[in-house]
């Protein structure tokens, strides 16, 4: 029989599993012991010691944690991901050794509160997460896949629908183990003390006269001989003296009297005592009580049997109490399979159905239903879900589906739990087989408001006491939770699928858009060739504007699609920002000499030697300049260049165009960069325009490492600005004095020929290329595999440079960086960054952890080599 007890707050479940038998067979040891402890919290039990709670910790530690990296290792030999298991699993053991030091300097309920909170975030996190993935990389390992593509199937199966189990199983435990556990605590405190209380009062019913116990004895003939005044009460008769010579036929409770003269019968017979049986008695009044009763031979002073003895007492309130407790359990192990429900049901319908289903069949509820709001109103008709202990039972529910009930009504108008009556009739019995209900209605509230009512039906009329309705609340603030996360990754897929529609139908209307444009200006061309009026070319200069304008716009909304989709990629090629400048002017220079508008340039970076997309500078540098011209009447607009940042690998650039038009009010600036907003709904009907230019120049300067921006005052012209980190095309000029057509590997060789590199790569491959680019330059190179193994060679000797690795094993290129920063000597050694890690957020992280430059992969030999001649110091030793 199962401990009343006993507390399920891990309740084991195959989302736990992880598919290898002998790791999840030692996952239950723990589940169990952390289930027994929780009993022990919660009821403050004093039969479990922590000590050795602590000492089956530390056996569970040495078994299982051998037993699993024994697996791991055997399937990811050094691998990082095994390496960080196993640092997991020393820091459990010494997290469990320090609260074991804790032992009688703490109250053990502190201390357990402790051990159960730690274990419980411990296991929910380790099992879903650390070991639910290295499980998915080793079934994959066995399946025959090498490491790589086992690492990326397992993190294939950690996304998705399992993130959100994953995400929503912690959630639930952080739950259980602080409200729950603290609400069954108060609970099993209230129950104690009433136990005593009740405990304490059967003692004082020893004294027969005075106690509220009853004492009744009987002769051979089962008639009344005499009872004391607790007895007699409960007659209903005046006296004891009423009470002599009459039997259990002639007393209110006439109905149970066989069944007493049975058990007194029984007892004279055998002569042997029957103690504290329950039985239930009509009272005086009308009531069914419940009592303890006990009986024994009543012997004379020789002996002989001539009657019995009874006493019993009412345990009517006690037999409430057990009951309530047991109700309370199921309550919390349906909150516990609940909130399990939530983490493996995707779809609302069949969540729906779980949790009314687990309501009935887990809870013992007679009747669970569920209905939706729409616009303030529970839905009419049949509720979302249901289900009932019976189909009888169920059937009653058909004289609702026309109008909710009024608790459920209630809890929709109020956002507050409502417990009311119902009277249900079976469908087509009528009014014959009407029954009474207790309902409880609990609103599900989300975000926007209240979704819907959860209500639950019980014949009880006793049913859902106030530590009842607190755990439903729970369950009902879960649930909500539950549909609120379900609606949204619903939404979230309905936004992909519909963002890739909008991508094929902006492609399509692209190609239907640019093939009768294509004709058009084919007829064009034809026609101007045949020859044609002055008043004819000037109609058809006007078609080809307006082509040319329509293919702009459909060239702007494929530039957003791509950017929003990510797919926008930038090239990096020789740019003379110079040309570029005079470039852009040019195009614009007919419309503006049209407005007499005087255009003129200024720069400080137009001969810097720079690599970069030279057609979307151009593009962001047309969209401001366009703009200029469109919304300056008179004045001049000036183009410009600045330097504001300089490094010996990249130089970030800021281009403003500065006008003197109209200006921009206030209150539209912050605005203004976002996709399809121009300063008032007027202006693209007075000057035309998609709102998507100065969104589209944002994002371009987003992706070269920059920004963009404008300041502008109504009435006195603006300044759209943007900047961008242009990567250098060879080490400064100026430093290259001795020869500016000697190349950066030609300097290498010639002035740090012998120096001594130390290479910090893990994939073979990679060493081997590296070693080859640095010696064929008369470089020294040491190899180290991992960055431990960088750290003790560079304790050991003093090199000129470092290239370094970012994601290695053991210790990655960052923590070894930071450890090298702080040897003796090694302050100023240039680190170079090289890796595959391209991204401009891992170039800052290489800055921060004290590297000099940043090399992405794959390599170019010639950045390779400018970058080694500019961190060597070598250029500038020229000077000298």
């Amino acid at each position: 029989m199962r401990d009343m007890n006993a507390i399920d707050i891990f309740p084991w479940d195959d989302n736990f599993c992880t598919g290898i038998a002998e790791i999840d067979e030692q996952h239950r040891v723990l589940v169990d012991l952390l289930n027994r402890l929780a009993a022990f919290v919660a009821y403050q039990a004093d039969d479990l010691v922590l000590e050795q709670v602590f000492d089956e910790l530390t056996a569970y530690a040495l078994h299982h944690f051998a037993s699993e990296e024994a697996i791991w290792h055997r399937h990811l030999p050094e691998d990082r991901a095994e390496i960080s298991h196993r640092e997991v699993h020393c820091n459990f053991v010494r997290e469990v050794e320090r609260m074991k030091g804790s032992l009688g300097a703490r109250p053990l309920i502190e201390l357990g509160e402790e051990v159960l909170g730690f274990l419980a975030r411990w296991l929910a996190a380790h099992i879903l997460e650390s070991d639910r993935y290295l499980a998915y990389v080793v079934r994959a390992r066995q399946a025959g896949q090498d490491v790589q593509a086992a690492k990326a199937w397992a993190k294939e199966q950690m996304g998705g629908a399992t993130r959100v189990l994953i995400d929503i199983i912690l959630s639930i435990y952080s739950t259980l183990s602080n409200n729950t556990l603290k609400l069954m605590r108060e609970l099993a405190q209230h129950r104690l003390a009433r136990e005593a209380l009740e405990e304490s009062q059967g003692l004082l019913r020893t004294v027969i006269d005075t106690a509220p116990i009853r004492v009744f004895w009987k002769d051979r003939d089962l008639r009344y001989l005499g009872a004391n005044p607790a007895f007699v009460q409960d007659t209903g008769l005046s006296s004891a003296d009423a009470l002599v010579g009459r039997d259990d036929t002639e007393l209110g409770w006439a109905a149970h009297a066989s069944s007493y003269q049975r058990d007194d019968q029984a007892v004279i017979q055998s002569g042997q005592s029957r103690l504290a049986y329950e039985e239930c008695q009509t009272t005086a009044d009308g009531r069914t009580v419940w009592l303890s009763t006990s009986k024994a031979p009543l012997r004379d002073p020789q002996g002989d049997i001539i009657g019995v003895l009874g006493i019993y007492e009412d345990v009517t309130e006690h037999k409430k109490a057990v009951l309530e407790q047991q109700r309370l359990n199921r309550a919390l192990r349906l909150l516990s399979e609940c909130n399990l429900a939530l983490a493996r049901n995707e779809d609302l319908g069949d969540l729906f159905d779980d949790i009314c289903s687990l309501i009935v069949d887990t809870g013992g509820y007679s009747l669970a239903w569920i209905r939706l709001a729409q616009e303030g109103r529970l839905v009419s008709g049949a509720p979302t879900a249901r289900a009932a202990r019976t189909p009888e039972v169920l059937a009653t529910l058909v004289s609702l589906e026309g109008a909710p009930d009024a608790a459920s009504a209630a809890a929709l108008r109020t956002g507050q739990t409502e417990l009311g009556a119902l009277c249900l009739a079976a469908a087509g019995q009528g009014t014959a087989a009407v029954s009474a209900k207790t309902s409880l209605a609990l609103p599900l509230i989300g975000q926007e408001g209240v979704l819907g009512v959860l209500t639950l039906l019980e014949g009880d009329g006793e049913a859902f006491t106030s530590d009842e309705i607190t755990l439903m609340e729970e369950l009902a603030a879960n649930l909500s939770y539950g549909i609120g996360a379900i609606r949204i990754r619903s939404q979230r897929e309905a936004a992909l699928a519909s963002n890739r529609a909008k991508d094929a139908f902006i492609a399509n209307i692209s190609h239907e858009v640019r093939t009768p444009l294509n004709a058009i200006s084919g007829m064009l061309y034809m026609l101007r060739r045949s020859g044609v009026t002055p008043e004819q070319d000037e109609r058809l200069r006007k078609i080809e504007a307006a082509g040319q304008h329509l293919l702009e716009i459909i060239n702007t909304v494929l530039d957003m699609s791509k950017i929003e989709a990510g797919k926008l990629t930038l090239e990096e090629q020789d740019m003379d920002l110079n040309a570029l400048m005079n470039s852009a002017l040019a195009l614009i220079q007919d419309k503006a000499a049209a407005k007499g508008i005087t255009l003129s340039v200024k720069g400080s970076a137009e001969h810097l030697p720079l690599k970069g997309d030279a057609t979307r500078m151009q593009q962001a540098l047309l969209n401001y300049l366009s703009n200029a011209v469109k919304f300056t009447e008179t004045g001049s607009i000036q183009l410009v260049c600045l330097v504001q940042e300089e490094t010996p690998l990249d130089v970030l650039v800021r281009m403003e165009v500065r006008d003197t038009g109209i200006g921009i009010p206030a209150d539209v600036l912050p605005r203004l960069f976002q996709d399809f907003e121009q300063a008032d709904n007027s202006t693209t009907r007075h000057f035309g325009g998609t709102g998507l230019g100065l969104a589209i120049t944002r994002r371009i300067a987003q992706l070269m490492q920059g920004d963009a921006g404008v300041d502008s005052r109504e009435g006195q012209g603006s300044t759209f600005w943007f900047t961008a980190r242009l990567r250098r095309c060879q080490p400064p000029p100026e430093v290259l004095t001795r020869s500016d057509r000697d190349s950066a590997e030609t300097l290498l060789q010639r002035h740090f020929s012998g120096s001594r590199l130390l290479l910090v790569e893990d994939d073979p491959i990679n060493q081997e290329i590296a070693c080859c680019i640095l010696e064929d330059t008369g470089l020294q190179v040491d190899l180290a595999n991992d960055g431990l193994e960088a750290v003790e060679l560079a304790r050991q000797r003093r090199y000129d440079l470092i290239l370094m690795d970012m994601q290695m094993p053991r210790m990655d290129g960052l923590q070894a960086a930071r450890v090298i920063r702080m040897h003796p000597g090694y302050g100023e050694v240039p680190i170079v960054a090289m890796t595959a890690n391209a991204y401009e957020g891992d170039r800052l992280h290489c800055m921060e952890a004290g590297m000099n430059a940043f090399v992405a992969k794959p390599v170019e030999h010639t950045v390779l080599f400018e970058t080694l001649l500019a961190c060597l110091g070598g250029a500038r030793s020229l000077l000298a």
